[in-house]
C-alpha cells in the first residue's frame, strides 16, 4: 500500500486533511493515481496531491460512494516553475528524499504565508479551494520515515 510522502493532520492529530505523494517520475500514472485514491479512501482523507517536478495533480474525495469512482482528479498544473527543483544528487533515493523536501517546504511556505498572487489565476483558485482549507491550523509532516543515502538505515529521521 502507499505511503504518502507527506501528510496534514488536524491540530489534534484526529484526521488526515491531505496527503501528498511525491514522485520524481511516474512510471504508470493510472497505478499511482488508484494507490493514491485507495489510500485516500482507507484513511478518510478529503484532498490528494500527485507531485512531480513538472506537475501537480489535485485529487478530491466527493464522498458520493464507497468507490474510488467519488474520488476525482479536480485540477492539474504546470508547476516547474513553482518547484523549481533540480538536483545533482547521483543517487535515486537521495533525489527522491530532496524532491520529498522540496515539496513539504511548499506546504509549508503556502501554510505560514497565504499571498497567493505569484500564481497563476487557475492554480490561485485550486489551491484556494482545495489546498489552503486543509493547511489552515494543520500539522505538515513527513508520511513516514526519511531515509537518505547518508542515513543509515538502522537509524530513522522523521523531518
Amino acid at each position: 500500500m502507499l505511503r504518502p510522502g507527506i501528510i496534514v493532520t488536524s491540530p489534534d492529530s484526529s484526521e488526515i486533511r491531505l496527503i501528498a505523494e511525491t514522485e520524481l517520475a511516474v512510471k504508470d500514472m493510472q497505478q499511482s493515481e488508484n494507490d493514491l485514491k485507495q489510500y485516500m479512501r482507507t484513511v478518510g482523507c478529503p484532498i490528494g496531491l500527485l507531485v512531480t517536478p513538472a506537475k501537480l495533480r489535485i485529487y478530491n474525495d466527493q464522498y458520493l460512494s464507497d468507490s474510488l469512482d467519488s474520488i476525482q482528479l479536480a485540477s492539474e498544473f504546470d508547476i516547474s516553475k513553482t518547484l523549481n527543483f533540480r538536483s545533482r544528487e547521483p543517487q535515486a533515493e537521495e533525489r527522491e528524499f530532496l524532491f520529498e523536501q522540496k515539496v513539504q517546504s511548499w506546504l509549508e511556505r503556502l501554510a505560514s504565508n497565504l499571498d497567493l498572487s505569484e500564481y497563476e489565476r487557475s492554480l490561485q483558485e485550486a489551491l484556494r479551494w482545495y489546498v489552503v482549507p486543509a493547511l489552515l491550523d494543520g500539522t505538515i509532516q513527513a508520511g513516514g520515515p526519511r531515509y537518505t543515502s547518508r542515513t543509515p538505515l538502522n537509524e530513522t529521521h522523521l523531518r
